[in-house]
């Protein structure tokens, strides 16, 4: 039996709007059933406009992304991008409908549609640790509020240098080149890593 792969995922945009902003930055890992790290990639793109919102939160602006991209665009590199997504058993990110509807418009741009990733299973991170965590109930909506992303990298005591230095040798960075979306996948796939393997009493 062929071992299974999952695939954690962060990335950047424009914007709010999937329809209209872009994703300009985007890193993964691919791990094995065992998640130990297959393969660690991060990819810059040229994108056609910046809102000040989204530049204020990951500092990325048009220039810059211009010069770290090379001038490629998602377009330019969505095949590489596609196949790594299509091939794996898992996809898992923070706030995946928010992640996830990013890359179906993105790939939807170049005929790329969701069917195309029926047979991937999909897990949030923030879902799945919102009955761990159990922060705080909310009546309007008679569940657990999600947590944020600190909330979850809190608990499990993920230390940031210590992330920091995971990312270095796995996206082999020097750490003034270690992003925050970079950050945020290595600590992704730690937060995956220890629900799948239930190093954390889910009560």
């Amino acid at each position: 039996m062929e071992a299974k792969q999952y695939l954690v995922f962060n990335l950047e945009t424009t914007g709010l709007n999937p329809t209209k902003d872009q994703i300009c930055h985007l890193s993964y890992i691919i791990m094995d059933d065992m998640f130990n790290p297959l393969v660690a990639k991060k990819f810059y793109f040229s994108v056609n406009h910046m809102s000040y919102g989204a530049m204020g939160v990951h500092g990325l602006t048009r220039e810059a992304l211009q010069e770290l991209s090379s001038g490629k665009e998602f377009k330019d590199c969505y095949r590489e991008i596609y196949e790594d997504f299509k091939s794996v058993d898992l996809i898992a990110t923070h706030n995946l409908s928010f992640f996830w509807d990013f890359m179906l418009c993105e790939f939807q741009r170049l005929d790329v549609f969701e069917e195309d990733f029926r047979n991937v299973q999909k897990m949030c991170l923030m879902w799945v640790y919102k009955d761990v965590l159990k922060l705080e109930w909310s009546d309007y909506i008679l569940d657990y509020k999600y947590p944020r992303f600190s909330e979850i990298e809190r608990f499990l005591e993920l230390k940031r240098e210590d992330i920091i230095e995971q990312s270095e040798g796995l996206f082999n960075l020097e750490e003034n080149e270690v992003t925050r979306c970079i950050r945020k996948t290595t600590s992704a796939a730690q937060m995956l890593k220890v629900y799948m393997l239930k190093e954390i009493e889910i009560f």
